[in-house]
């Protein structure tokens, strides 16, 4: 099949095969690709391959920040701005670069906005928890609730090394008698805990456990101000937050001393996810 040009799209890009499949098709004369794409991984195989060999001849690449989309209104692209976490998200999706993960994950926490006492709790409407196992490294249960004002607050967490299932199930089942059937988001590494919190009657989900997304989802709830925490009832947490850092190279967290984290990301996204 002879070809005189192609739309690529970012779907498209994700695969190397697929786009090579389409390049090797437009073979007619003056064929062209013509490829739109947001920034990724200055390690991306299009990165490195093609826009960083563009000449203005065989490639051609333009780079625009969305302050550069006339089309938008002033008002829309404000809004954008203001609700993309600083660091790698906000570098990328405004300002249009090939960046690596780099740094502190949530940037734009701050103890004097996110730290809250219990007594400026507003009525909470629903709760929920986020559940990180563990043993060698500890293990935690991370209560969330949802406000009536629609923001979200970590009510207490409870984070120890060497507590067996059956005392994790009693943490649980306090909870349910206290607040209802709750959903529990769960390591999904760990199918045999989440099996025994289930014979329990404890209502144990696997977690989603979807890295950049979840760590994204966090980090607008924190640039937004709707994700607080209650600071007398967190340890590790305030441990934690301050160290969770990019694994250099990698889009994808050190995994030291994240457990309170990890239990975050996956009790926020998930009950994002699940509804």
């Amino acid at each position: 099949m002879t070809a005189y040009g192609a739309y690529i799209n970012e779907a498209t890009v994700s695969n190397q095969e697929v786009f090579n499949e389409i390049k090797s098709r437009c073979s007619g004369d003056g064929a062209r690709l013509i490829i739109d794409t947001n920034p990724d991984s200055p390690s991306h195989w299009l990165k490195k391959d093609y826009i960083d060999n563009a000449d203005g001849f065989t490639i051609h690449a333009e780079q625009w920040k969305l302050t550069d989309n006339t089309f938008t209104t002033e008002r829309y692209r404000r809004s954008i701005m203001d609700t993309t976490p600083s660091g790698m998200f906000y570098d990328r999706d405004i300002n249009g670069a090939w960046v690596a993960a780099a740094g502190i994950i949530y940037p734009d926490f701050d103890r004097n906005v996110h730290y809250i006492s219990k007594e400026l709790v507003p009525q909470i409407v629903r709760h929920w928890v986020g559940v990180d196992f563990g043993w060698e490294h500890p293990g935690c249960f991370l209560l969330f609730g949802g406000g009536v004002n629609g923001n979200i607050y970590i009510l207490k967490e409870w984070t120890t090394k060497y507590r067996s299932i059956d005392d994790w199930i009693k943490i649980g089942q306090e909870l349910t008698d206290k607040y209802g059937y709750i959903n529990f988001y769960c390591d999904s590494a760990r199918p045999d805990l989440i099996y025994e919190m289930r014979k329990a009657g404890l209502r144990a989900i696997k977690a989603i456990k979807d890295v950049i997304a979840g760590i994204a989802e966090v980090a607008t709830l924190f640039k937004t101000r709707r994700l607080f925490v209650v600071r007398e009832e967190v340890e590790e947490f305030d441990n934690e937050i301050d160290t969770y850092a990019w694994k250099e190279g990698e889009e994808a967290p050190v995994k030291e001393e994240d457990d309170v984290m990890d239990a975050m990301r996956y009790g926020i996204y998930s009950d994002k996810k699940y509804g």
